[in-house]
C-alpha cells in the first residue's frame, strides 16, 4: 500500500509544472546566522526585529545589524529554556517571552533594549521541556464594552500536572503581571494528552482560533472574542484527495487572496482565506490545502448545533467539565447562544470527522513542508512554503485545486524553515527563519530574467507571477517598476518579436534603396518608434490595417562578404522614441548567389538558379544563363551522380573501366574522373547518356597497409566544373592482414566476395594470381608458439583454475575445428577470444596436487600437436598482510608476504575494492589499494586465476585526510622554504607529497615528512624561472597552483605564490659594503660589535628569518632580522679572525668572504664629545628667544580682545538673519523644485562631453560624413583598421604614445578618446575592455614597484588613464540616465532655487546664500522679491508670474524669465538672452526696453554700474514680455512677444557644452571701463577667479564702502550653514543614490564589479592593505567619473551651469572625496571653513561609501558572458554616432607623425614587425599627409 501512494504522489509531481531552481544571491537582502532559532516577530513601529532562541533573546534592527542580545537562563548559560511564545504587547511597549525553561516561565522585557522588567518574571505559565504551546495576544470584548486592556491567550500543555492548563488567558498589567483571568483543563485521566501539538494561534472576525494535532489529526478550535472559554468549540480539518489523507496540519495562516483566486472560488469579493500546510503521519509527503471562512464557519455551526442537539456524541470528551445537551433549539437562537455555551448548559463542543472541515490539495510535494505564507500580487495569490530541508517553494494559486509551482530557492540545507512573514505592507520582501538563519530576501528577482519569454514563462507554462515584460524598455519587472503601460504580464502566451521581414533576405548586389517591412507581435500601440538597420537608425513608418506594423527606409550599408562567403546578416533592431531603448531584434540576411559552386546548393539556397553550361549560380531576377543554356530552378533538375546503394569492390592495382550513374549531365565532350581529390592525374571519362558516364580503365591501387580502403571518385567537365555529389569505389588487398593459411581462407577474416586464395609461393593473393598447381588442398599443421599463463594454482574447490591462451599460426580457420586437452582433461574452448589461426583460448582444468601437465592440440581432425613446454600447477600460500590500514581514497601500497606467489594472473580484492597489483615475485606482491566508501575492516581476497585464497589478517580503511591551511604561502624559485601543513588524519597517510603546477604543463614535486596526525612538513619545490623581466616578477611574483598529493586522494589548496630568488654580495664589493670591509675585501668588526649585516637584494620577498641560517666557519649564529637588502647578524662573545662567512637560505648556499677585528678607533669618542657641547649651546639660545617671544604674544592678546567685541555685533546679526533665512527657505524651495524634469543629453552628446571636453581634435557624425573617399584611401583605412584590431599592434602603439615624452598630455588623453570611439564603430569594446586590463595590469606593476601605491590612478596623464575613464562613462550611460542622475539634477536645480532666492553679484559672481566662504556677499545688500506678470500672447493674453529680485541685473531677470517660461526643458530648445529684449509695458502704449547698460547707467570715472530693476523702478505685479531684439531700441516698432510656442523660437539654440563665463551681459563691454553690479574694490588683491578688470568693493545700499582690514569673512559662516542645512536632504538624496548599495532591483553595472574585481585581484597579488584598495577604487571610479560629475552636471544634462552654482558643486564634490579617503580625515578648527561644513555629515556617507565597496565585493563573480552583453549594450548606445573614416584619418594621424618610434617599438615588442612594418608602410604610400583636425587632408 505504501509503494502504491509513494507512485502515485511521484507520478503527481512529474506532472507538475517545471520549476526553476535559482542561487539565492539573487534575492537575498539581509542575513544574520546564529544556531538553536524558533521563532520571531517584528516590532511594526521601529521595524527592529526579534529572535526567540534557545537561552536566548536577540535584538537586531530592520537591516538585519545586529543591537543586543540577552540571556534567557534565570540561571547559568544553558537551562533548556525553548522559546514557545513571542510576541509584541504595544500597549505596554514590552516584548513578552515564554519558554520551557526556567519552569515554564514568561517575561516581559523592553522593545529597545531586551532588559527584563522587574517582577515581570513568572512560572508556570506554559510547559516545560519540548511541549508545544503557542500564544498572542488579542481584546476582550464583551457585548456591553471592550476592554481596552490588552489580553494574553497561551494554549499550552503540561505532562507533569495532574490536572493541567490546555488553555488560559491572561492580564497583561505592568503592576500585576501575566495575572489570571480563566482557562480550560484537561482531564486527570487523559492519557493522550503527549499527543496534542499545537501549531499556531491567531484572532480573526470576531473569534480567536488554535490549530492543533491531537491523536495524528489536525484539529482547529475557537473561542468568541467575549472571552467566554465555555464556548470554547473544536473541529476536524481535512486535507485529502482520492489517493492520500494528510493527517498532521504543519501550519496555517489566514490571509487574503486575489481576485483571480476568489473568482475561482466563488466568492463575490477577495477575502481572507485559512491556507494550511499539511503531512501525511510518516511526515514523508505534504499538501497544501485552503479552506474558506464559510466551510470553517459551517463545520463549527455543526458542532455546537450537535451538542445543543444531540448531546454526548459532540461532547469534549478530554476537557475537563464538557457537557451537551439534547435540547430542540432553534436554529436562530443557536446562532445567537453560540459564544453563550453554559447558558443552555452545553460546554465544550466538538465536531465529529464525518462533519470535518474538508479541503482538496491544491499542491502536493514528496517531502515536509513545515511553513507558509501568502501574498497577493496584481489579482495572482502567491503561496511561499517552507520544507524541513531548508527550502523555499513558491506557488502560483490558481483555483480550489491547482497551483503551480514555479521556483525553488535553497535556504539553508538541512535545516528546517521555521516561519515565514511578508513583513511589510508592500509585500516586497520575505522574512524566512531556519534554525541558524535569519533570511530576508526579495518575493522576485524579475531582473534574473533576460529575455520576455523566460519572463512572462512562455515555454513552461507561465513565469513569476510578480513579473512581467516591460516592453518599452526591453526588461523583466514588476508592473509598479514599467515606467510604461506596455507591461506584458507572466503566463502570457505571446511575447514582443518580430515574426518576419518583408523581403526575407536580399541579394549583397542588391540592397540599395530596398525598404525593410517588418511584422511585430506584441508591439505597443499609440508609440513611435525607429528603425536601426545594422546599427543605423533609419526613417520609420508605423503601419496599420495588416500584418506589417512597421516601414523602414532602405540599410545604409550591407555587411563585407568576405570571398567565398555565400552569406552574411546584419542586424534589424527597433527602439522606443519614448524610452530610446532597442526593444526587439532580429538578423536579416544578405547572400550571394555567386559564390555558390554547386547546383544543388544554388537553387536551394535563398533566391537563386542554376546554369548549367556557365556551370555558375546566379541571382534570379536576373538572365546571365546564355542562349544555349538553360536555367535550372529545381534540385531534381542539377546535374548530379545519383547516390550509390552500396559501394564496387576493386583489387588495388587492377585495371578496369568503371560506369557512374548520373542524371541531367551537361552536353559536352571533355568530361574527367578525379580520384581522391588530385587533379593533377585526372582519368578520361566518357559521357555514355544523359544519365551514365564511364571512367576509362585504369590501375587504381593504394600504398596503405590496410585490407580496405575507399576511393572517392568525382566527374567534372572543363576541368574544374564538378558535378554534384560524388562516388565511392572500396579497393583491397588479399595479403594485408592474412599471414597464413587459416587467415587467408577463413570467411570470419577474408570476405568470399575478396576472391582470396592461399598460394604456396605466394601465400595469399588474389585468386587468378595463382597457379592451380600452387594451391594447397588443405592448411599446414598448426603451429603453437606460447602459452600464456605457465603457471596455473592447484585446487580441488573448482573446476576450471584459470583462462589460458595459446598464440601461434594455422589454428584453424574456425573455432569449432580446434580442440584442446591438458593433462588428458579436456580444456573448454571460449569461443569469444578466438582469433582466426593465430589465437585460442581456453579454461584450464584443476588439479589437486602440484606438477607438470602437457598441452595437445588439435585442428579440423589432424594430427595432435604437443607443445614442448609443459603448464606448471603449484599451491599458493598467504601469510601476512602490511600495512593493515591505508585511507579511503586508496593509493596505500600494501604488501602480501606468501610463498610460491609468482603467479601470471593475480588480482587482490579488499572487501569489494581492487588492489591493483604492481609487482609479485615467489615470496611477495606488492599492491596499491583502491578507493573504498565506508571507513571499516575488511577482509583481503588473493585470486590466482580463478582460484581464491584469503590473507589471514583484515585490512582497515581510515578516514581520508583533510587540509585545512598551510603556511607560509611564498617561496623563493630556489626552493626549500619550510612549509608546515595543518589538516587531520595524516597519520594514515604513506606517501604525502606536495604538488606546484606552472602553467599547464610544468609540474614541480616535493617529498613531505614528519607526518604527524594533525600535521606535516613540504620543502617548497624548486621551479624553473624562464622570466627575463625580474622587476614585475618581484613586485607580484607568480601565484602556481598548489597540490597535496596523500595517496591516492588530491587535495587541492590556496595558491603559493613564487618570488625571483634573492641575490647576495661578496663582501668583496666595496660600493656595497663601504667601509665595512677592507681593500682586500675582509669585512671588519669592532671589539664593540654585537652583530653585523650582510647585503643583498629581495630577501624578504618570500622569507622570513627562519629561512636563512648564517655560519662563521661551521658555527652557526643567530640571525636577528632580515629586511629587504640586509640580513643582521647576532654575533657570539668568540673574536674570529680570518674565518670564512657563508649563508644558507633556503636551498641556497651562498659564500661571502672573511670576516675579522680591527683595533679600536678614538677618533669616534671626541667626535660624541664635540657634538654634545654643541647641543648645550643650542639649549641656551632657544631658552632666550622663547622668554623674549612671551612677552610678545601678551600685548597680542590684548589687541584680539579689542577686536573681538567689534566682530560680536557682526556675527549676532548674521546668525538671527541665518535662522530666518533656514525657516523660509526650507519651504520655498520645496515650492520651487515642485515638477521638475531631467533635460538628459543625447548619446552624442554625452559621447562628445565625457570623451572630447577640453580637446580639440573630434571626429565628425554619420550624418554630416558625407565625402566621397577614394577607394583607395577606404581600403589604406581598413587595413589601419584591422592593424588597431592586432592585440600586439594595439599595445604597442598605445606604449609608444605613453613613452613619447614629445606628445602632451591633452594630446595623449585625446588619442584615448579617438581610439575609444574607433572601438565603438567597430564594436569592439569587449576588445577594448581585454586592453584595458592588461595596460591597468602593467600600469599597477610600475607604480608597485616605483613604490607609489598611493598614486595609482590619482592622475589623467596617460593614455591609460584616460582610456578607463572613457570606458567607465561609456559602461556607466545606462546606469547614470536611469539610476542615479535624477537626484543630481534634483541638487542642481535646489541649489540654483536657493542661490536666485537671495542677491548675486552679476559680475564677481558672489551670492547671499553661496555655500563657499570666498564667494559670499555682504550682508546689507538690499533686494526685494517681486513678481511679474510675463506677457505671452498679446492676442489673447496669455501670461505667467515669475519671482524676480529688484537688485538683479536686466539679463538676470531675462535669464529667470526664460527659466519659468521654458521649465523642464533643455536649455539648448531655448532661445539666448542676446536674442531678446526686456520690455516693460504699462497701459496699451506704454513700452520700455530694459538693458544692463544704457545712457543713464550710473558712471563714476572709470566705473560703470550694472542697472537693475531698481534703477528702472519697476514695482511688483509690472507686466513685461520678451521681445525678439531691435536693432534700434525702445523705437516706436512692435515687436514679436517671445514665447516657447513661438515660431521663431521653437528650434532653440541647438546644445552646445556650455563654458561657464564669468560675465553675462546684454551687451559688449567697452575697452578701459570697469563694470560692477552689487560690489566693487579698489583692493588689487583679487580673486584669480575673476577678470583682471574687476575689483571687489561690499557696498550698503549705493555708498558705504566695506574695509576689509578689520573684516573677517567667517563671520558669514551661520549663512553658510542655512544654505547647506536648505539643501541638505537633496545632498543626501545624491550621494545615496551614487553609492547605493546593490541589490536584486539595484544592480550597478557589470564594468564596476569586474574593475573593482580587477583591483581585488592585483591587490593580493601585490599584497597591498584594504586602504590601498580603496584608494584605487576611489581614484578609478568616484574620483574619475562622479566627482567631474559632480562638479559639472552641464556633462550629462542639458542646462547652462552657473558659476555661484558650480562653487557649491565643488564644495560637495570636496566632501564627497572626504567621505571615499581611505584614512579617516581629522578636522580640526584650523581646517578651510568650507571644509568643516559637512564634518558631520562625512562620517554618515563613509558608512555608504564602505558598504558600497564591501556589497559590489560580495557580488557574484563577474560572468563573462554577462559583461560582454552589457558592454554590446553600451556599444550599441553610442554606434552609428561618429564617422569611422574621421576617426580612423585622425587615429592614424598618430601613427604617421611618430612612425619611427613606433616602428622601434614594433620592433622591441613584436615578433612579426616586418610585417606591421609592411602594412604601415603601405597604408601611409596612399595616406601619405594626415588630416587635419579638422579631417581634411593637406
Amino acid at each position: 500500500m505504501m509503494f502504491t501512494r509513494q507512485l502515485l504522489l511521484l507520478i503527481c509531481m512529474v506532472s507538475r509544472i517545471y520549476s526553476t531552481s535559482l542561487d539565492m544571491s539573487d534575492y537575498q537582502l539581509y542575513r544574520y546566522e546564529g544556531t538553536g532559532f524558533h521563532r520571531f516577530t517584528r516590532d511594526n513601529n521601529t521595524g527592529n526585529i526579534y529572535i526567540g532562541a534557545e537561552n536566548s533573546l536577540i535584538l537586531l534592527s530592520d537591516d538585519f545589524n545586529y543591537v543586543s542580545k540577552v540571556s534567557t537562563c534565570a540561571n547559568g548559560d544553558d537551562c533548556n529554556n525553548i522559546n514557545k511564545v513571542l510576541v509584541i504587547d504595544y500597549n505596554n511597549n514590552s516584548l513578552i517571552s515564554c519558554g520551557g525553561g526556567n519552569h515554564g516561565g514568561c517575561e516581559a522585557r523592553s522593545l529597545s533594549t531586551l532588559e527584563m522588567y522587574d517582577g515581570t518574571a513568572v512560572e508556570n505559565i506554559v510547559g516545560m521541556g519540548n511541549l508545544s504551546a503557542v500564544g498572542f495576544i488579542s481584546l476582550i470584548n464583551k457585548k456591553e464594552k471592550i476592554i481596552n486592556e490588552p489580553t494574553l491567550w497561551i494554549a499550552s500543555i503540561d505532562s507533569e500536572s495532574a490536572k493541567s492548563r490546555m488553555l488560559a488567558t491572561r492580564r497583561l498589567d505592568p503592576s500585576n503581571p501575566f495575572a489570571f483571568i480563566d482557562d480550560i483543563k484537561i482531564q486527570a485521566a487523559y492519557n493522550e494528552r503527549d499527543s496534542i501539538q499545537y501549531v499556531t494561534g491567531f484572532y480573526h472576525k470576531e473569534f480567536n482560533y488554535f490549530v492543533s494535532n491531537r491523536e495524528n489529526q489536525a484539529r482547529i478550535s475557537r473561542i468568541c472574542e467575549t472571552g467566554e472559554l465555555s464556548a470554547f468549540s473544536e473541529i476536524f480539518l481535512r486535507c485529502v484527495d482520492s489517493n492520500f489523507d494528510y493527517e498532521i496540519v504543519q501550519a496555517m495562516k489566514v490571509e487574503l487572496i486575489g481576485s483571480t483566486l476568489a473568482s475561482a472560488l466563488n466568492l463575490t469579493v477577495p477575502q481572507k482565506v485559512f491556507f494550511g500546510v499539511f503531512t501525511t503521519e510518516d511526515l514523508s509527503n505534504s499538501a497544501l490545502c485552503m479552506f474558506t471562512l464559510n466551510e470553517i464557519e459551517e463545520a463549527f455551526f455543526k458542532a455546537i448545533n450537535g451538542c445543543y442537539t444531540s448531546g454526548s456524541p459532540y461532547v469534549l470528551g478530554y476537557v475537563d467539565g464538557a457537557e451537551c445537551s439534547e435540547n430542540n433549539v432553534r436554529e436562530e437562537l443557536l446562532k445567537i447562544y453560540m459564544c453563550e455555551g453554559s447558558n443552555l448548559r452545553v460546554k465544550y463542543s466538538q465536531g465529529t470527522l464525518a462533519e470535518s472541515a474538508y479541503s482538496q490539495p491544491v499542491l502536493q510535494y514528496a517531502n515536509y513542508m513545515t511553513s507558509i505564507s501568502v501574498a497577493v500580487e496584481e489579482n495572482n495569490t502567491i503561496a511561499f512554503l517552507g520544507t524541513y530541508h531548508g527550502k523555499l517553494i513558491k506557488v502560483h494559486i490558481h483555483n480550489g485545486s491547482a497551483a503551480r509551482e514555479y521556483e525553488t530557492l535553497a535556504l539553508d540545507e538541512g535545516f528546517p524553515v521555521r516561519a515565514l512573514s511578508l513583513l511589510d505592507a508592500t509585500s516586497t520582501n520575505l522574512t524566512i527563519l531556519t534554525e541558524n538563519k535569519l533570511l530576508k530576501i526579495r518575493v522576485e528577482s524579475c531582473t534574473h530574467y533576460t529575455s520576455c519569454s523566460e519572463c512572462v514563462g512562455l515555454n513552461d507554462g507561465g513565469g513569476d507571477p510578480y513579473c512581467g515584460w516591460c516592453t518599452l524598455e526591453n526588461r523583466c519587472s514588476r508592473l509598479s517598476e514599467c515606467f510604461t503601460d506596455a507591461w506584458i504580464v507572466s503566463g502570457s502566451n505571446k511575447c514582443i518579436s518580430i515574426s518576419g521581414t518583408a523581403p526575407e533576405f536580399l541579394p549583397i548586389t542588391k540592397w540599395v534603396n530596398e525598404k525593410i517591412s517588418l511584422d511585430i507581435t506584441q508591439l505597443p500601440s499609440n508609440q513611435i518608434y525607429t528603425c536601426k538597420l545594422g546599427g543605423t537608425a533609419v526613417k520609420t513608418h508605423r503601419l496599420t490595417g495588416g500584418q506589417i506594423n512597421l516601414a523602414c527606409d532602405s540599410f545604409t550599408q550591407a555587411p563585407i562578404l568576405q570571398e567565398g562567403e555565400v552569406a552574411n546578416y546584419s542586424l534589424i533592431s527597433v527602439y522606443s522614441n519614448l524610452t530610446g531603448v532597442d526593444i526587439v531584434s532580429t538578423r536579416f540576411t544578405f547572400y550571394n548567389c555567386s559564390a555558390i559552386k554547386s547546383c544543388y546548393e544554388c537553387v536551394t539556397s535563398f533566391d537563386c538558379d542554376w546554369c548549367p553550361l556557365g556551370h555558375k549560380c546566379t541571382h534570379t531576377e536576373s538572365t546571365p544563363c546564355g542562349e544555349k543554356d538553360i536555367t535550372v530552378k529545381d534540385d531534381a533538375d542539377c546535374p548530379r551522380l545519383v547516390p550509390q546503394s552500396k559501394y564496387p569492390l576493386l583489387h588495388s592495382g587492377k585495371s578496369k573501366e568503371i560506369v557512374i550513374e548520373a542524371s541531367h549531365l551537361p552536353i559536352v565532350t571533355n568530361y574527367i574522373c578525379v580520384v581522391d581529390d588530385d587533379e593533377a592525374n585526372p582519368i578520361q571519362a566518357t559521357r555514355n547518356s544523359n544519365s551514365s558516364i564511364t571512367c576509362n580503365s585504369s590501375m587504381y591501387k593504394y600504398s596503405d597497409e590496410v585490407q580496405e580502403k575507399n576511393i572517392t571518385l568525382k566527374v567534372a567537365w572543363n576541368n574544374s566544373n564538378y558535378i554534384d555529389y560524388q562516388f565511392i569505389v572500396t579497393l583491397y588487398k588479399c595479403s594485408v592482414g592474412q599471414p597464413d593459411c587459416s587467415t587467408c581462407l577463413s570467411s570470419l577474416s577474408t570476405p568470399p566476395v575478396y576472391n582470396c586464395s592461399w598460394c604456396n609461393r605466394g601465400g595469399c593473393v588474389y585468386a587468378s594470381d595463382c597457379v592451380e598447381a600452387d594451391i594447397p588442398s588443405s592448411c599446414p599443421a598448426p603451429v603453437v608458439n606460447e602459452i600464456v599463463p605457465n603457471v596455473l594454482a592447484t585446487s580441488s574447490d573448482v573446476e576450471d583454475v584459470d583462462h589460458i591462451q595459446l598464440n601461434g599460426t594455422d589454428l584453424g580457420k574456425y573455432v569449432n575445428e580446434v580442440e584442446i586437452d591438458v593433462g588428458g582433461k579436456p580444456c573448454k574452448i571460449i569461443n569469444e577470444s578466438f582469433v582466426v589461426g593465430r589465437s585460442v583460448s581456453c579454461c584450464a582444468p584443476a588439479f589437486a596436487n602440484e606438477g607438470q601437465q602437457w598441452v595437445n592440440v588439435t585442428v579440423a581432425g589432424q594430427s595432435t600437436v604437443v607443445f614442448d613446454i609443459p603448464l606448471n600447477y603449484q599451491r599458493p600460500i598467504l601469510s601476512s598482510i602490511s600495512p593493515a590500514e591505508g585511507i579511503m581514497a586508496g593509493g596505500t601500497d600494501v604488501i602480501i608476504k606468501g610463498e610460491k606467489l609468482n603467479f601470471e594472473t593475480i588480482n587482490v580484492y579488499i572487501n569489494t575494492s581492487i588492489c591493483g597489483v604492481e609487482s609479485k615475485n615467489s615470496t611477495h606482491i606488492v599492491c596499491k589499494t583502491g578507493a573504498h566508501e565506508t571507513n571499516a575492516c575488511y577482509e583481503v581476497t588473493v585470486t590466482f586465476g580463478f582460484v581464491e585464497k584469503h590473507v589471514p589478517d583484515r585490512f582497515c580503511y581510515r578516514a581520508n585526510p583533510k587540509i585545512f591551511d598551510y603556511n607560509p604561502k611564498k617561496s623563493i624559485n630556489a626552493g626549500g622554504r619550510v612549509i608546515t601543513v595543518y589538516g587531520s588524519d595524516f597519520q594514515y597517510v604513506q606517501d604525502a607529497r606536495m604538488r606546484v603546477t606552472k602553467g599547464s604543463d610544468q609540474f614541480f614535486y616535493c617529498n613531505c615528512k614528519n607526518k604527524t596526525a594533525s600535521s606535516m612538513i613540504c620543502d617548497s619545490p624548486i621551479i624553473s624561472d624562464s622570466s627575463s623581466r625580474r622587476k614585475r616578477q618581484a613586485t607580484k611574483g607568480d601565484e602556481l597552483s598548489v597540490t597535496f598529493i596523500l595517496d591516492g586522494l588530491e587535495l587541492n589548496s590556496a595558491g603559493l605564490t613564487y618570488f625571483p630568488n634573492p641575490v647576495y654580495f661578496n663582501f668583496t664589493d666595496k660600493s656595497v659594503y663601504n667601509s665595512f670591509v677592507d681593500d682586500d675585501g675582509f669585512y671588519l668588526l669592532k671589539d664593540s660589535d654585537t652583530y653585523f649585516f650582510l647585503y643583498g637584494l629581495d630577501i624578504t620577498l618570500a622569507s622570513d628569518v627562519e629561512d636563512v641560517s648564517v655560519f662563521i666557519g661551521e658555527t652557526e649564529l643567530t640571525v636577528i632580522e632580515i629586511a629587504m637588502t640586509h640580513v643582521k647578524v647576532q654575533l657570539s662573545s668568540e673574536k674570529y679572525d680570518a674565518t670564512l662567512v657563508s649563508a644558507k637560505h633556503n636551498n641556497i648556499h651562498k659564500v661571502f668572504g672573511d670576516i675579522k677585528y680591527p683595533g679600536i678607533d678614538y677618533i669616534v669618542m671626541l667626535i660624541i664629545i664635540c657634538t654634545l657641547l654643541v647641543f648645550i649651546i643650542i639649549i641656551s639660545i632657544i631658552a632666550i628667544r622663547y622668554k623674549y617671544r612671551t612677552s610678545q604674544i601678551k600685548n597680542e592678546v590684548k589687541n584680539i580682545l579689542l577686536e573681538m567685541d567689534e566682530l560680536e555685533k557682526t556675527v549676532k546679526d548674521e546668525a538671527r538673519q541665518a535662522i530666518a533665512d533656514l525657516t523660509l527657505g526650507l519651504t520655498d524651495l520645496t515650492e520651487d523644485l515642485k515638477g521638475v524634469g531631467m533635460p538628459f543629453l543625447s548619446h552624442r552628446d554625452y559621447a562628445c562631453s565625457m570623451l572630447f571636453t577640453g580637446f580639440e581634435v573630434i571626429p565628425d557624425s554619420v550624418e554630416i560624413d558625407e565625402r566621397d573617399e577614394d577607394q583607395r584611401e577606404n581600403t589604406a583605412l581598413l587595413k589601419f583598421s584591422k592593424l588597431l584590431m592586432d592585440r600586439q599592434f594595439l599595445l604597442a602603439f598605445i606604449r609608444m604614445i605613453n613613452n613619447n615624452d614629445q606628445i602632451t598630455i591633452r594630446e595623449k588623453g585625446n588619442f584615448a578618446s579617438l581610439l575609444t570611439v574607433a572601438m565603438i564603430v567597430e564594436n569592439k569594446l569587449e576588445y577594448l575592455t581585454d586592453i584595458l586590463e592588461i595596460l591597468l595590469k602593467e600600469y599597477i606593476e610600475d607604480h608597485m614597484y616605483s613604490k607609489k601605491a598611493k598614486q595609482v590612478l590619482i592622475r589623467n596623464e596617460t593614455v591609460t588613464e584616460k582610456l578607463l575613464s572613457n570606458w567607465i562613462a561609456l559602461s556607466m550611460y545606462n546606469y547614470l540616465k536611469f539610476h542615479a542622475a535624477f537626484p543630481l539634477y534634483l541638487l542642481y536645480q535646489a541649489i540654483k532655487c536657493r542661490i536666485q532666492m537671495g542677491p548675486v553679484d552679476a559680475v564677481t559672481n558672489f551670492s547671499t546664500h553661496s555655500l563657499s566662504i570666498d564667494h559670499i556677499l555682504p550682508s546689507g545688500i538690499e533686494g526685494e522679491e517681486i513678481s511679474l506678470v510675463v506677457l505671452l500672447n498679446d492676442e489673447d493674453g496669455e501670461q505667467i508670474e515669475v519671482t524676480v529680485l529688484t537688485c538683479d541685473s536686466i539679463s538676470q531677470v531675462k535669464t529667470k524669465l526664460l527659466d519659468g517660461m521654458y521649465k523642464n526643458r533643455p536649455f539648448s530648445a531655448r532661445p539666448k538672452i542676446d536674442e531678446l529684449d526686456l520690455e516693460w509695458r504699462n497701459g496699451r502704449n506704454g513700452h520700455l526696453v530694459l538693458n544692463d547698460r544704457d545712457n543713464n547707467s550710473l558712471r563714476s570715472g572709470n566705473w560703470q554700474k550694472i542697472n537693475t530693476l531698481t534703477d528702472f523702478g519697476v514695482q511688483n505685479r509690472s507686466v513685461v514680455a520678451l521681445i525678439a531684439r531691435k536693432s534700434v531700441v525702445n523705437v516706436d516698432v512692435q515687436g514679436d512677444v517671445v514665447s516657447p510656442t513661438s515660431p521663431y523660437f521653437s528650434k532653440g539654440q541647438g546644445y552646445q557644452n556650455v563654458v561657464l563665463t564669468e560675465i553675462q551681459f546684454d551687451f559688449q563691454p567697452e575697452e578701459g571701463i570697469s563694470y560692477y553690479h552689487l560690489v566693487k574694490d579698489d583692493d588689487s588683491a583679487a580673486p584669480r577667479d575673476l577678470r583682471s578688470e574687476v575689483r571687489k568693493e561690499f557696498k550698503r545700499g549705493q555708498t558705504i564702502q566695506y574695509k576689509r582690514k578689520k573684516m573677517i569673512k567667517e563671520v558669514h559662516f551661520p549663512r553658510l550653514v542655512s544654505t547647506k542645512e536648505t539643501i541638505q536632504r537633496y545632498v543626501d538624496d545624491m550621494f545615496k543614490a551614487i553609492v547605493k548599495t546593490p541589490n536584486n532591483t539595484h544592480k550597478v553595472p557589470l564594468a564596476i564589479k569586474y574593475l573593482f574585481d580587477l583591483f581585488d585581484k592585483e591587490g593580493g597579488k601585490h599584497e597591498v592593505d584594504s586602504s590601498i584598495l580603496k584608494t584605487w577604487k576611489n581614484h578609478s571610479f568616484l574620483a574619475r567619473f562622479w566627482v567631474p560629475v559632480i562638479t559639472h552636471p552641464n556633462f550629462i544634462f542639458d542646462i547652462a551651469q552657473m558659476r555661484p552654482v558650480e562653487v557649491a558643486l565643488d564644495i560637495i564634490s570636496r566632501t564627497f572625496l572626504d567621505s571615499c579617503s581611505a584614512v579617516k580625515i581629522k578636522f580640526t578648527k584650523e581646517s578651510p571653513v568650507n571644509r568643516l561644513l559637512y564634518t558631520k555629515e562625512i562620517e554618515s556617507y563613509r558608512k555608504l561609501v564602505d558598504s558600497f565597496y564591501s556589497s559590489v565585493s560580495n557580488m557574484p563573480d563577474c560572468n563573462r558572458k554577462e559583461l560582454v552583453e552589457e558592454l554590446d549594450i553600451a556599444c550599441q548606445n553610442f554606434s552609428g554616432l561618429f564617422s569611422k573614416s574621421s576617426t580612423l584619418y585622425h587615429l592614424y594621424s598618430y601613427a604617421e607623425e611618430h612612425k619611427a618610434k613606433l616602428l622601434k617599438v614594433l620592433r622591441d615588442e613584436v615578433e612579426v614587425e616586418n610585417n606591421m612594418a609592411d602594412t604601415l608602410k603601405e597604408i601611409s604610400d596612399v595616406l601619405k599627409t594626415p588630416k587635419d583636425k579638422n579631417g581634411q587632408m593637406h
